[in-house]
């Protein structure tokens, strides 16, 4: 847990930790810095405050752009902009768009058989914004097969999209992912900004054994223990 300010400094002093050893650390870190800063001003003279600032900066920008072996040879700011822009910055690192073989998750097959069930026209939500009851159920058979749906329900059939727990943490990620949005009461294709979901959504219906198509809303049959790809 961190250490917060106020809090007794954990290295036994009795000192509050913002008087004692979190001032070192900001000591350590700053340190070289400063010391960097008072020899490069070092007979220096300005004529104005501007003038001293504009110096600093032009310094600040060439050290933020100067390659650093802490980063394998990328500058500070090429760092700042790969951890940060990834998407943005196709000079330091680039996406496939399509993969050489089909990746093997079980989020994916539960994504591909929430995509078929969507289809264009969209699957409508509950009244507490959830899947609906027959593909929760349709659609858990699929991904378990009859034999282990069976077992899992032997005290009684799913309800609810929760009791489904990983189709439902596939319909939050999808959410927050903006491939799948609730619009007027149904569950709907995203939109994002990388990449038509329209093409994400074409894309896993004709990877998918599940099918999908135009109108599709129910989940095929398929044999026991038939995972989609």
């Amino acid at each position: 847990m961190k250490t917060g300010r106020n809090d007794p400094c954990p290295c036994g002093s009795g000192l509050k930790y913002k008087k004692c050893c979190a001032d070192k650390q900001h000591q350590r870190v700053m340190g070289p810095v400063m010391g960097e800063l008072k020899e490069l001003l070092k007979d220096k003279s300005f004529g104005s405050l501007d003038e001293a600032n504009a110096f600093l900066h032009q310094h600040s920008m060439q050290r933020n752009q100067a390659p650093s072996d802490d980063f394998h040879g990328l500058s500070p700011e090429q760092m700042h902009r790969f951890l940060h822009f990834p998407f943005d910055t196709p000079h330091l690192v680039t996406f496939r768009s399509s993969l050489d073989s089909n990746p093997q998750a079980p989020i994916l097959s539960l994504f591909n058989l929430l995509v078929a069930a969507i289809g264009d026209e969209g699957l409508k939500a509950t009244a507490t914004s959830n899947l609906p009851r027959n593909f929760c159920r349709e659609s858990a058979q699929s991904y378990y097969g009859e034999e282990e749906y069976r077992r899992i329900s032997r005290f009684g059939e799913l309800r609810t999209e929760p009791e489904f727990r990983v189709m439902h943490t596939t319909r939050l990620v999808a959410g927050l992912a903006g491939l799948v949005r609730k619009y007027k009461g149904k569950f709907k294709p995203g939109s994002l900004s990388a990449l038509p979901v329209s093409y994400l959504f074409e894309s896993a219906r004709q990877r998918s054994p599940c099918g999908g198509g135009k109108s599709r809303r129910t989940v095929p049959d398929l044999p026991p223990g038939t995972l989609c790809p």
